[in-house]
């Protein structure tokens, strides 16, 4: 398994396998809605105006959040999630990310709250573990309106709770079922060595948000009088024009939003005006001054024009492999290229279909692929000379009445489907191929009607294990991944055994249930689960062969 091969890889070199130590901030908070992403998007574009070379990353599975920090940066972002992988592998990626994207500094948004993880009773996943495996400094983001001193009972209670758990139960937490042998002794030595450090992995600043200029102050002092050992750094007032809009599954997406450089700009401002940039660098170890003036030095970074992201017609910027992983796949097939070129592989990126993991994209370019983005919304037929197919998850029940009106795309997709084109299609992606959304015709490849629910559907973490050999590689090939949909079908297929994870202990634990989904063949994966191809690379490999297998056929 990868997880084992990084454990004995890293075992000499733990702190820094690729040579070099970044500074990083968690960026956290004690529940949703508290103004994680604000504050993001407004220190995110702070380091930009001063010339620091960031990297954004989102803890957990979301996929909006990271566009939110993409239109600032004007470079992807990525996700960190310690279900979909185990810590060895996070750090590797978080590692090869950083490297690749030239950044000297990585800002990372939290999830939830800071704790909170798997079933929503455990900290498996959650934002702390994260920084504990990262031994990142986190900076948490209070929502003080209507508050004073219940603040600081409420840091406090944040700063110690791990300590009373770790004090009850032992380091970690029993049953944590995705480290095992040398990776679990590995992670409970990282997890208490981070405690020896001065600020890595814990709770060593804040930033205030709705609080008015006059009480700042006065809630600064009585936050570090009560809880010692953290820096209040700043504050954002109460600005109702701040706020951003959101829907079913979260936060609209920043394109949807009219004037949303605009916004952007100004929490840019209000933040900087606001917030001790001096004080928040410190914390990550850096001299502030000394890297705001490199600024001229900076070598300009590839990045997206932000009209294009939203429109679908993003150009990948050029890719090195930095994933040894992946080289170690191109080394098992030196072919992978069809001929003299790579694999082509048509990916729907448009308003409609744009939920990515861009550490997927990365693996398929680094296995050997080609991306070719088309849009379903948009064009007319899918691109040519394409070997594979990726559908991907977004909205399309927000515009099926538009990608009704493209009948030569949904024709153009369904015949290659039907061709044997190899093709994955998940969440968005996989009810484009059904007959209908809500009524509305769609391609019908297979066959169903999705309906909207009055609630979310199977939601949360899932892993899939195949039932027969398919697109993603032998029976009994695991992946994991994640559900976030509200519309459904009769019946989604039943190729796969889909697993959600226990989660927990005592009263408050949760029991493994399983279900089955999924609609594999030889060429096809469809269905709702939203994969993380990390969890198992050969999957993503095996696709390639397959569809560079079919190239040749044909």
């Amino acid at each position: 398994m990868y997880a084992c091969k990084m454990c004995r890889r890293l075992r000499h070199s733990r702190r820094s396998p690729m040579g070099k130590e970044f500074r990083k901030i968690v960026i956290a908070a004690d529940r949703s809605g508290a103004g994680k992403t604000t504050v993001c998007c407004g220190l995110l574009g702070i380091l930009k105006k001063h010339g620091i070379r960031v990297q954004s990353f989102k803890c957990g599975p979301d996929y909006i959040d990271p566009m939110f920090h993409r239109r600032v940066l004007g470079v992807p972002s990525g996700n960190l999630d310690s279900f979909f992988t185990d810590a060895p592998m996070l750090r590797r990626i978080f590692r090869a990310r950083m490297t690749e994207e030239h950044a000297d500094f990585a800002l990372i948004e939290g999830v939830m709250g800071y704790y909170d993880g798997l079933g929503g009773v455990s900290s498996i996943g959650s934002t702390w573990e994260i920084a504990q495996i990262l031994e990142a400094p986190t900076i948490l983001v209070l929502d003080a309106k209507g508050a004073s001193v219940t603040m600081a009972a409420l840091l406090r209670g944040m700063m110690d709770f791990m300590k009373v758990e770790e004090t009850t139960r032992g380091i970690g937490q029993a049953g944590r079922h995705d480290f095992s042998g040398e990776c679990a002794t590995m992670h409970s030595e990282e997890v208490a060595g981070s405690r020896t450090q001065d600020r890595s992995g814990r709770i060593c600043g804040v930033i205030l948000n709705r609080v008015s200029p006059m009480f700042y102050p006065r809630l600064k002092s009585v936050l570090e009088e009560h809880c010692p050992g953290v820096e209040v750094l700043g504050y954002l007032p109460e600005l109702p024009e701040l706020q951003l809009p959101s829907r079913h599954l979260g936060l609209v997406e920043p394109e949807e939003i009219e004037g949303f450089r605009a916004w952007a700009s100004r929490v840019t401002d209000i933040l900087e005006a606001h917030v001790d940039m001096e004080r928040l660098w410190a914390l990550a170890g850096g001299d502030w001054e000394a890297a705001a003036s490199l600024e001229a030095e900076q070598e300009e970074r590839p990045s997206f024009d932000a009209e294009e992201q939203g429109s679908g017609r993003r150009v990948a910027a050029e890719r090195k492999g930095t994933f040894p992983e992946a080289d170690a796949q191109r080394k098992k097939n030196p072919n992978g290229g069809i001929g003299r070129r790579p694999v082509r592989i048509a990916v729907s990126e448009d308003e409609a279909f744009n939920f990515t993991y861009q550490e997927n994209r990365l693996l398929l370019e680094q296995l050997g692929a080609e991306l070719v983005p088309f849009s379903p919304l948009h064009d007319v037929t899918l691109p040519t000379d394409i070997d594979g197919m990726i559908l991907s998850g977004g909205y399309p029940e927000l515009y099926k009445e538009e990608l009704q009106k493209t009948a030569s795309m949904r024709a153009s997709v369904a015949r290659a489907v039907q061709q044997g084109l190899p093709t994955l299609a998940e969440c968005g992606g996989y009810m484009y191929l059904l007959d209908a959304i809500e009524g509305v015709p769609m391609c019908g490849v297979l066959r169903g009607d999705a309906e909207r629910k009055e609630r979310l559907v199977r939601f949360g973490y899932v892993e899939a294990t195949t039932r027969r050999k398919s697109v993603l590689g032998p029976a009994g090939t695991v992946l994991r991944g994640h559900e976030f949909h509200r519309y459904d079908c009769d019946f989604n297929g039943a190729d796969c055994i889909l697993t959600k994870p226990a989660a927990g202990q005592g009263k408050a634990a949760t029991t493994a249930r399983s279900y089955e989904g999924i609609y594999l063949t030889e060429r096809l994966a469809a269905g709702f689960p939203h994969f993380y191809y990390w969890s198992n690379p050969d999957a993503l490999a095996h696709f390639l062969e397959v569809c560079r297998t079919w190239r040749e056929k044909e």
